[in-house]
Order: structure tokens, then sequence, then C-alpha cells
């Protein structure tokens, strides 16, 4: 970021060349912060989580939603 205030007084297409990277460079920085948190969190999750929950955090991380159950059917999968 410091790189890119210093160079505020260049041609607009270096400018917009320096604008991409230090974007590119925020998104990386803060995938990679939120990448940390999440590998933080599912450390030992399988012996802290139960299987649905594992199941409902590995399907929301690929961007899909499990159906919910209704809890009349959870009470007869349970019998």
């Amino acid at each position: 970021m410091s790189q890119y205030r210093l160079c505020r007084s260049l041609p607009p297409p270096e400018a917009d060349i320096q604008r991409k990277i230090a974007q590119d460079f925020y998104i990386l920085k803060r995938d990679l912060k939120e990448r940390a948190r999440l590998h933080e969190m599912d450390q030992g999750a399988d012996e802290k989580l139960s299987p649905k929950e594992l199941s409902r955090r590995a399907a929301a991380r690929a961007g899909l939603q499990l159906p919910e159950l209704d809890s009349e059917e959870e009470a007869r999968r349970k019998e």
C-alpha cells in the first residue's frame, strides 16, 4: 500500500496497474487471514463436533447448504 501511495503522480495507465496490484494484494491478504481463521477453527473439529455439524461445515466451505431435517424425521432415525 505504501508503494501505491508513493506513486500517486504516475500517468493514468501506470496508476491503474499500481491500483490493481494494490487491490490484488489487499484481497490476497484478506483471504489468507480468513483461511488461517478457518484452519484454526477446524483443528480438532472431528473430536469436538458431531458428524452432522462436520457435514454442514464441509458443505458450507463448498458453497452448499444441507437440507433441514424435520424433528419428527430425525427422531425416527434415532429409534
